[in-house]
């Protein structure tokens, strides 16, 4: 079994935090130096780790959407709906470079790919997830009251014909 330390006694980290608060621009080895001469074996990697590593309490930096931010993925996503998805990878990079957002081709070119719907055709297939929830309730509520999606479906294809026509 250990045995335990006197409550008494300082750690070697503790030390070594003593001593860099009296002298904050001392070298490793100046640090090592004043521990050895209060009697503390503390290593160079302590002492390194102790004098070099971040403060305490920060935090590794947030990524854009932590934040609160778009990611860049968001803003090409976003600016190709809003330019068509046929829009040329150059044209998307000059838009975005105008809000503040960095781009490259290879990023733009690549969700362009993943958006179209075989990588080519420049079409998004529609999905329930391209369709906002609260719309799908509607339709739904309007198939409810007509009396079926069926004819729902022929009141909406009429309804065209009547504004287009």
């Amino acid at each position: 079994m250990a045995k335990k330390k006197p409550a008494a006694s300082t750690s070697k980290s503790d030390s070594i935090r003593q001593v860099l608060s009296a002298k904050p621009n001392a070298t490793v080895k100046e640090i090592k130096a004043e521990l050895d001469a209060r009697g503390v074996a503390a290593s160079i990697a302590l002492i390194n780790k102790l004098k070099y590593d971040r403060k305490r309490g920060t935090t590794a930096k947030k990524t854009r959407r932590a934040r609160g931010g778009v990611s860049k993925a968001d803003a090409i996503r976003a600016k190709f709906d809003q330019l068509g998805y046929d829009a040329r990878p150059r044209d998307v990079i000059a838009a975005l470079k105008s809000e503040g957002v960095k781009v490259t081709s290879a990023q733009v070119s690549m969700l362009r790919a993943k958006l179209t719907a075989n990588g080519s055709s420049g079409k998004v297939p529609a999905t329930a997830s391209s369709v906002p929830f609260e719309h799908l309730v509607a339709a739904k509520q309007l198939a409810d009251r007509l009396g079926g999606i069926n004819k729902a479906r022929m009141a909406l294809e009429s309804f065209a014909k009547l504004v287009s026509g």
